[in-house]
């Protein structure tokens, strides 16, 4: 029996980009795969035409799309999992797609192959980085490996391991285009989005939820495609009135913030936190490739200062817990031994 492939698409504001993905998947679905693929669109109450495009885009398209749009924006944070909480087959696979990519020729086909051969938790493919346009600069590699790489975290063994053979930040699971997600995981990413709010506060809440789900499941399946199956577009939030280094300044420093919250054992917050100092120079060069140039003397003081700064934080955590309790137990035996605070 053939698994469902449920596409949830957040959007805002982008009705151009989103047809544009759209057409992509139109123009790559074979007939035969028309009843297993789900797209459904959170729209964050866009204000421009986005619900007028899909509209139109579904009166025309054999594509089984479901389209939602919030009364009130949500945020960007929460509208991301308002698409994945459309799902209605919870037993078929989840793909996070961003509005504004696309995908390559030939990854339909290559994906069914993957979730219906392969028990897979995780599916991370490789991408095409692009410039604003989506015209092409470079394929991208998430692994030092350059060929498929398939990993099975059992324990904190595997997940070092597995750690260890990251190229680029990405390895870490950051883009959202590329991640399909087994049954299990979405589940559990539908069970924490009632009981955890850290999501609300970081960037990357898919990250987060992804390497929590493997931090507390054992013989956790990733599967990484070398071949890019997805077209990246880069530089996209100019257009909100960011840049591409304040971008990849935020990408670093909410990366620390996962590791820390999600791993409590501190040889593999090391390693954790090795990834995002290792594929610093990487995603500098990702920045200057795509984004301007200005500032970048600025840039790397940031990056250092923020490595430098959120490893001596998690590696003393532990400590400075200690200290906390201590302080407030002297606090406590002060008080006991000088009399309380008189009530007014």
């Amino acid at each position: 029996m053939r698994t469902h492939l449920n596409i949830c698409i957040p959007t805002f504001n982008r009705s151009d980009y989103l047809i544009e993905a759209l057409n992509s998947f139109e123009k790559d679905t074979l007939e035969k795969y028309y009843n297993l693929i789900n797209i459904y669109i959170s729209d964050n109450a866009s204000t421009d035409d986005t619900e007028t495009a899909v509209s139109q885009y579904k009166s025309k398209t054999s594509l089984n799309i479901q389209y939602i749009k919030q009364k009130y924006n949500k945020g960007a944070l929460v509208n991301l999992f308002e698409a994945v909480k459309m799902i209605e087959d919870k037993t078929g696979h989840f793909w996070l797609f961003g509005d504004d990519d696309k995908i390559n020729k030939g990854s339909i086909e290559r994906i069914f192959y993957e979730i219906n051969e392969n028990e897979i938790d995780i599916l991370l493919m490789n991408r095409i980085i692009c410039d604003i346009n989506l015209n092409p600069i470079r394929n991208d590699s998430y692994f030092k490996d350059k060929k498929d790489v398939q990993f099975i975290i059992r324990n904190d063994e595997d997940y070092i391991k597995y750690l260890k053979s990251i190229k680029t930040l990405d390895g870490l699971m950051c883009f959202i285009s590329s991640i399909i997600g087994g049954p299990n995981l979405l589940n559990f990413i539908i069970q924490e989005l009632e009981q955890d709010n850290f999501y609300k506060q970081n960037l990357f809440p898919h990250t987060y939820f992804i390497h929590k789900y493997i931090r507390q499941n054992a013989n956790v399946r990733i599967h990484y495609l070398s071949k890019p199956l997805i077209y990246w577009r880069g530089d996209n939030t100019s257009k909100d009135g960011r840049t591409m280094k304040i971008n990849s300044m935020m990408n670093y420093e909410e990366q620390i913030q996962i590791a820390i919250k999600v791993i409590k054992n501190r040889n593999v917050l090391k390693e954790y936190l090795n990834v995002i100092k290792n594929t610093y120079h990487i995603g500098r060069h990702l920045y200057y490739t795509i984004g301007s140039d200005k500032d970048e003397i600025e840039y790397n003081r940031y990056i250092v200062f923020l490595l430098r700064f959120n490893i001596f934080f998690a590696y003393y955590l532990s400590l400075l817990e200690i200290v906390i309790v201590v302080y407030k137990y002297i606090k406590m035996s002060l008080l006991y031994f000088t009399g309380h605070p008189k009530k007014s």
